[in-house]
């Protein structure tokens, strides 16, 4: 009797198909992995952006709301490297407690600094990293117990080019005339 042997082996249409689709697999899936780094990178922008604004706005809002609105003083700062920060970027005022506070623009960081009543020195704290601007005015030349405040936080996202913004404004009256 005779035995015939099968042969076990692909042919090279069924190679060039499972080829094929593993490109297409490749291809696919490098986009959506490329796709999921981009949206990671955006939100994670976008909620630190969110953070800062809103911790940096209760603060300065708690703040100048407790300043003698006569000793209030918003001017142009200039940065530690000699470059002149936006108009307004910095105020400066006294509480009721006699503290000497200010909050100023210094390149893309912004500081807060006090001088406690009593004490001789001031205590410099970076309060965020990110900052675009930080704008203090008058909205009405005649009515100084009210500031608006205007702050934008800029962060880079993914492949450096696109960047994620943030703008807030918000009016604060001055509660000691």
């Amino acid at each position: 009797m005779l035995q015939i042997k099968q042969e076990r082996g692909v042919t090279l249409i069924e190679l060039m198909f499972v080829v094929i689709i593993l490109g297409i697999l490749f291809t696919v899936g490098a986009n959506v992995l490329i796709s999921g780094w981009r949206f990671m990178f955006l939100s994670q922008a976008r909620w630190e952006i969110q953070r800062d604004v809103r911790t940096n706005l209760d603060l300065v809002h708690r703040n100048l709301r407790e300043a003698e609105y006569t000793s209030v003083t918003i001017y142009k700062s200039t940065d530690t490297a000699g470059v002149t920060n936006p108009p307004c970027s910095k105020i400066s005022f006294t509480n009721v407690d006699d503290d000497e506070i200010s909050y100023y623009q210094d390149g893309d960081k912004l500081y807060q600094k006090i001088k406690r009543s009593g004490e001789t020195t001031y205590a410099t704290t970076k309060l965020a990293e990110n900052l675009r601007y930080i704008y203090f005015a008058y909205p009405k030349s005649d009515e100084r117990s009210i500031i608006s405040l205007s702050i934008c936080f800029e962060k880079e996202t993914f492949g450096g080019g696109a960047k994620a913004l943030q703008l807030s404004v918000e009016k604060i009256r001055l509660m000691n005339e």
